[in-house]
């Protein structure tokens, strides 16, 4: 038996040997405790047998606790889309493509004359800055992305 006390209101607690690096409830103040680790068996001498009868009397005044089971089968929570860096990478990776491209594409209408329908604030980075304007709004937001992915795939979070 494993006997301890808790550390919130003092209460002694027993428990079985079984039930160690464990977290249960306190039964006197319901604070969460870990049980302790077992201690090794000790060697048993002839004069703590008789002093035994005497500790009895202070083991049935312990308090028992109650083990809560963790299940180690438990799923994660479900991960969104947006929260994988292999996504913001690949995202960014898009939008840098699509900067050349908008940047090849307005090129060609600048010299030959021409218009096509735009994503307002597109046009309006354009209007203000011209083709690099407008490519480096796509730009900034794809090497933003790009390297959100690459930080968070380096911390290691999914």
């Amino acid at each position: 038996m494993i006997r301890f006390a808790c550390p919130t209101c003092g209460k002694s607690i027993k428990i079985a040997d079984e039930y160690a690096v464990r977290r249960g409830k306190c039964p006197g103040c319901q604070t969460p405790v870990t049980v302790p680790a077992a201690a090794p068996p000790a060697d048993v001498e002839p004069a703590t047998a008789e002093a035994e009868p005497a500790h009895a009397a202070a083991e049935s005044e312990a308090a028992t606790i109650e083990v809560q089971r963790t299940k180690p089968d438990k799923k994660p929570p479900p991960v969104e889309l947006g929260d994988l860096w292999w996504g913001k990478l690949c995202g960014g990776i898009f939008m840098l493509g699509l900067a050349v491209w908008l940047y090849n594409e307005l090129s060609h209408l600048e010299s030959d004359g021409g218009s096509f329908r735009i994503w307002w604030g597109i046009a309006l980075a354009y209007k203000l800055g011209g083709k690099w304007g407008a490519v480096g709004l796509i730009g900034g937001f794809g090497i933003i992305f790009v390297l959100w992915g690459i930080k968070q795939f380096k911390t290691g979070k999914e």
